[in-house]
């Protein structure tokens, strides 16, 4: 393994723009060495901020003062592009691919609180169409570990193995959910002002067709948190979030999220209309887990 790179310390939360700029004109072609991948970290104190009130509306909550179990990953997310945009990061930030998200909350966060966020990344394992990583971030709160996720990106600008891994099955539950969306051709754009996330590939048909895309498709940070709103999970104790995206959500459209008890929490998995699997996951207490 190659030395690690000096911590990025960022006083306030990076610009997102100018990152994204940054993204869209680099040239990493010839970069990745297979031996490695460099430790790349960042950092930065912050406070909630002002949009909090816009991610609960448009994602179903009210959460009473307290952060919504995905939020902190929205304060992340200009620290995981600094990250993906550094000069030395050997994969293009443009095409990468959000496949998992493994969130731990150890206890529920106050909205009046300053947090401490640490975001790093460092190696990377070959997969069927590419390469893998896990983007790795903690939430501190007074030297307390509070939050913590494990985000899983792939990359298809270096040749995969070509083998296939066996996918999570899909439980049988009886539905204690089972609720449409009808998502609007603009819901990328209003999560992107929230979050600060105008990539392309979430804006408008021109701008996704730039990348591959047949229109614009959802972040699926945003289908995500409006399936957690609408599951029954505990307020109290250490909860873990896990979720394997699998197919993107195009704009317009309408989604089927359908939800039930398994293992001691709540297994989920969001529907296109044809009946395929966006995305599925388990909401539940920590130390039922290993169960699920």
């Amino acid at each position: 393994m190659t030395e690690p790179l000096a911590p990025m310390h960022f006083e306030k939360s990076p610009s997102t723009m100018g990152l994204l700029w940054k993204a869209a004109t680099a040239r990493k072609k010839g970069m990745f060495a297979r031996d490695g991948m460099r430790r790349f970290e960042a950092a930065m104190t912050c406070d909630v901020g002002d949009e909090l009130a816009k991610y609960e509306t448009l994602c179903g909550f009210d959460s009473q003062g307290y952060l919504p179990m995905a939020y902190p990953h929205v304060l992340a997310a200009p620290l995981h592009l600094a990250i993906a945009t550094h000069t030395s990061f050997p994969l293009p930030a443009m095409g990468l691919i959000h496949a998992k998200n493994r969130i731990v909350q150890h206890r529920r966060i106050r909205a009046d609180e300053t947090l401490h966020l640490r975001c790093w990344i460092e190696g990377h394992r070959v997969a069927s169409v590419g390469v893998e990583a896990d983007l790795m971030t903690e939430v501190m709160i007074e030297d307390r570990l509070v939050w913590e996720s494990s985000t899983t990106i792939l990359s298809r600008a270096v040749e995969g193995d070509g083998v296939k891994r066996p996918r999570a099955e899909t439980p049988d539950m009886a539905f204690a959910v089972d609720t449409e969306w009808d998502l609007p051709s603009n819901l990328g754009r209003q999560y992107g002002g929230l979050s600060k996330d105008y990539n392309p590939i979430h804006l408008y048909p021109w701008t996704a067709k730039l990348f591959g895309f047949k229109r614009q498709i959802a972040h699926g940070m945003c289908l995500l948190a409006k399936a957690v709103a609408e599951i029954d999970a505990p307020e109290e104790g250490a909860l873990v979030l896990d979720v394997a995206f699998r197919k993107p959500v195009f704009l317009p459209t309408r989604v089927r999220l359908v939800a039930g008890a398994h293992a001691e929490g709540q297994a989920f998995r969001l529907l296109s209309d044809q009946g395929r699997v966006h995305f599925q996951g388990w909401l539940g207490p920590l130390e039922q887990k290993d169960t699920a």
